[in-house]
């Protein structure tokens, strides 16, 4: 049974869309489902004593210590305010969601579609030379010592001799982060070679001492392009713009009746 806050939540999300794989467009038939979204709390979160920045609503058939399979959901609800303190810090995991397609999309109300397309171009920063190499770097220190205490997953570990998995979005982050610096923009689902490459990485086509030289390479290019005299990014994200277009949707946002934001309540429902 859900919690008040959960039905609260549910209810008034006013953004939601399909992340993970699907997202970077390398799911297979084996893929579970992820989902990300935006809420804004009624009033009485706003001013009173109550507050609540992420709620989880994740559906898991399988234990709590077994990985997710393809009949598993997660999905993860951000509060209006708390997503954009994440994206402000060009944090990969909302940077991704912020610009995903809209085939990606499953569900955008007006205020949220309008709020994005004011600070679309405003969000983008150098701060993510930071947040996405520092991700990356974290994906492969965790592949090193979980696969030399062999506490990963174990069956990649054993089939391939490394956690591809780890590899695989170590390398993608890389790729997304090249993007950006060259060209101010994050491009969703990957494609091409860029594509063809990870999912060789995750399916373990790729020995380890053969990728590590690639990684160590890439990081070199990417540290480069953030560096780069030409680079289009922003400095830092313009947080006065941001600031007061989100004080303008939380305003209209938490009067809005709970009652009029069924649809993307019953899209989560069903997830």
């Amino acid at each position: 049974m859900l919690s008040a806050e959960q039905r609260m939540a549910r209810a008034r999300c006013l953004f939601l869309v399909e992340s993970g794989s699907y997202l970077y467009g390398t799911a297979t038939p084996e893929s579970d489902r992820d989902y990300v979204g935006v809420f804004v709390p009624t009033s009485d979160y706003f001013f009173g004593l109550k507050s609540v920045e992420r709620v989880d609503l994740s559906t898991k058939v399988n234990g709590a210590d077994i990985r997710n399979t393809k009949d598993d959901t997660d999905c993860v609800l951000y509060s209006a305010t708390r997503f954009t303190k994440l994206l402000i810090g060009n944090n990969p995991n909302i940077l991704e969601v912020f610009f995903a397609p809209d085939s990606c999309i499953k569900y955008e109300h007006p205020l949220w579609r309008a709020f994005k397309r004011v600070i679309w171009d405003k969000v983008l920063s150098k701060k993510a030379d930071d947040s996405f190499i520092g991700f990356s770097m974290s994906q492969l220190h965790k592949l090193e010592t979980k696969g030399h205490d062999k506490t990963g997953r174990t069956d990649l570990i054993e089939k391939y001799g490394y956690d591809t998995k780890c590899m695989y979005h170590a390398i993608r982050l890389l790729y997304e982060a090249s993007e950006i610096a060259a060209r101010g923009i994050l491009t969703l689902p990957l494609c091409g070679e860029y594509k063809r490459h990870l999912l060789d990485i995750r399916e373990g086509l790729i020995p380890f001492d053969n990728i590590k030289p690639i990684y160590t390479a890439l990081l070199n290019d990417v540290r480069k392009l953030f560096h780069s005299s030409t680079s289009p990014l922003l400095s830092s994200p313009a947080v006065e713009v941001i600031d007061a277009q989100l004080a303008g949707l939380n305003d209209l946002g938490s009067r809005i009746p709970t009652h009029t934001l069924g649809e993307c309540n019953s899209l989560i429902g069903g997830v």
